[in-house]
């Protein structure tokens, strides 16, 4: 832990707090402080040890689940069959952790899900069989903590959800000491998700001569209304940066200085994510029609042909007000450098291609080659379904996300409050969702980097479900009356898979041509790849709080 910032040939460096490297308690963040204080006091046999010191008691938790089902059939005639179904698996449990403190990120769990289903059968004639089925599936799962009053902490200005405590991740390092678990509050807060799911499927089986030809479909709409606080009530990360050494940027020694939870301490954060929370509308739905015949060309020869038609959509907001990034629009914002937020709400555009040809052909064939031994073989094309991402539900809301202006130095400072809630003393405009015309603020808390946009990047491909083609060739021998032995390969090949690990790399986010072309950057020009990392922010900055001194960090004393 450092007190001030100072030039040394040429590279920045801190000096330790003095006496012995201390942080004096006055620099101390005053809310920091208060959420310490709600911190349980080292107890039990350990709690005169410097690390470990907190036994945890025994406590008492429990889970009661009921799931009570009930299914009615009735013959309406001898051709006429109607049946039904109801179930329900109700769960709940206080999920008690021995940290019932205000800053508990413990979700009480309460979850309900209900099951309903119909279905219809009849034999329209003697070699015609009908059945049509519709059912509902209803989910609601909760995922909120206790309310807390963010006021009681003292900060300047409140969160838009002050009813929440602040999620904040200290990122301390156990083997330095400090308090674990390092997480405090609760991260994505939800008042409810909820998953309805209607299905139907309707098939009409014909038996005609030596053919069982048989044709149907299916249909599953599925939708996520949420309300979601995520973000609302403000993201806090500290890390050991913000105390840390500057001198070690860029220096490659694979070691670093600082500790996360003495940045806490100072109220120095690392990053802040702040929004308002949505009650937005997912969904996506799936469609399916087949028709399939089964041929007994002759007494030892049965021929299986059939052809399968799928549509499927990604998921969606229903009223368009789910965020894109769209790379190669001019944002305004930014000086008209590419790279903007849109809406489906306002851009006139779909953010996908649901795509329209997923047509899978089958063919099966089976011999009996002698009374004990059949041959068996089969292909035909499969897909799958598409990306059904319903974590989206916690990013439809626009948020702020806030980060340090260089290396080491504070995103925020946590007893100043959060400079984008309401009433905030910096007179930076409050967020709103939806945002369909974002006007980030000119100004900042001093010494802050002007907020993110939040950005969702949806692949314009992703509705592509995979494709998968698959075969076997097999045969059957009945070794007894009891015993069948079978030998069979197996084969499969898929395309169009989902590619979450390339999605965490944003591999084709900038492209060589696009730097070209959009910003005269050429990644052959060494120059050029020195300028891609270089860091404006290692420079000095003014204090975040009162007094402006040369060459002082922006917490220093």
């Amino acid at each position: 832990m450092t007190s001030s910032t100072e030039l040394a040939d040429g590279s920045t460096v801190r000096n330790p707090y003095t006496p012995n490297n201390t942080i004096p308690l006055a620099d101390m963040d005053k809310v920091a402080l208060k959420i310490q204080d709600m911190i349980p006091k080292p107890r039990g046999t350990r709690a005169a040890d410097a690390i470990n010191n907190y036994e945890v008691p025994a406590y008492d938790n429990y889970r009661h689940t009921t799931i009570p089902s009930i299914k009615l059939d009735h013959n309406l005639s001898s051709a006429i069959r109607l049946s039904g179904y109801y179930a329900e698996n109700r769960a709940f449990s206080p999920q008690v952790n021995d940290y019932q403190t205000p800053f508990t990120n413990s979700v009480i769990q309460d979850s309900v899900s209900r099951t309903v289903r119909v279905n219809y059968d009849q034999t329209v004639t003697p070699t015609m069989l009908l059945h049509l089925g519709a059912g509902l599936v209803h989910t609601t799962l909760p995922n909120l903590t206790p309310d807390f009053d963010q006021s009681s902490l003292g900060w300047a200005g409140n969160f838009a959800a002050s009813r929440l405590f602040p999620y904040s991740s200290l990122g301390a390092d156990a083997s330095r000491g400090g308090f674990g678990p390092y997480i405090m509050g609760i991260f994505n807060p939800y008042a409810y998700i909820k998953d309805i799911k209607p299905t139907s499927n309707a098939s009409l089986t014909w038996v005609k001569g030596n053919h069982t030809v048989k044709g149907g479909g299916e249909m599953i709409f599925e939708g996520f209304p949420t309300l979601t606080l995520s973000r609302a009530n403000g993201n806090y990360t500290y890390g050991a940066q913000q105390t840390s050494d500057p001198w070690e940027l860029g220096k490659g020694t694979n070691a670093f200085t600082g500790f996360g939870y003495a940045s806490f301490l100072l109220g120095r954060s690392v990053s802040l994510n702040h929004g308002t929370g949505s009650s937005n509308r997912l969904g996506n739905h799936s469609l399916g029609l087949y028709i399939q015949d089964t041929w007994k060309v002759t007494r030892k020869f049965t021929l299986d042909y059939g052809l399968r038609y799928d549509y499927v959509t990604l998921l969606t907001e229903q009223y368009g007000r789910m965020q894109d990034a769209a790379f190669n629009l001019p944002n305004p914002v930014a000086g008209n450098r590419l790279g903007t937020v849109i809406y489906e709400a306002t851009c006139g555009c779909s953010f996908n291609h649901n795509y329209p040809f997923a047509f899978g052909p089958r063919l099966g064939a089976a011999y009996q080659i002698n009374n004990k031994t059949v041959f068996r073989a089969g292909v035909g094309v499969a897909y799958g379904t598409a990306p059904n991402q319903a974590g989206l539900s916690a990013n439809v809301g626009d948020f702020y996300t806030v980060n340090p202006i260089g290396y080491g130095e504070a995103a925020t400072i946590l007893q100043d409050g959060n400079p984008y809630a309401k009433g905030n003393r910096f007179g930076n405009p409050e967020i709103h969702w939806p945002d369909f015309n974002p006007n980030y603020p000119s100004q900042t808390a001093p010494g802050v980097r002007p907020p993110q946009s939040p950005f969702i990047a949806v692949d314009r491909n992703s509705g592509r479900p995979p494709r998968i083609l698959q075969w076997s060739v097999g045969v059957q021998r009945e070794l007894g009356s009891n015993l069948v032995v079978e030998a069979a390969y197996v084969g499969n090949r898929g395309v169009w898979w989902t590619s979450p690990l390339l999605f965490t790399q944003a591999y084709n986010a900038l492209t060589p041509e696009g730097l070209k072309a959009n910003y005269n950057i050429d990644t052959s020009v060494a120059g050029d790849r020195a300028l891609l990392t270089f860091d404006p922010g290692r420079r000095l900055l003014p204090r975040a709080r009162g007094v402006k001194r040369a060459g002082i960090a922006p917490w220093a004393r």
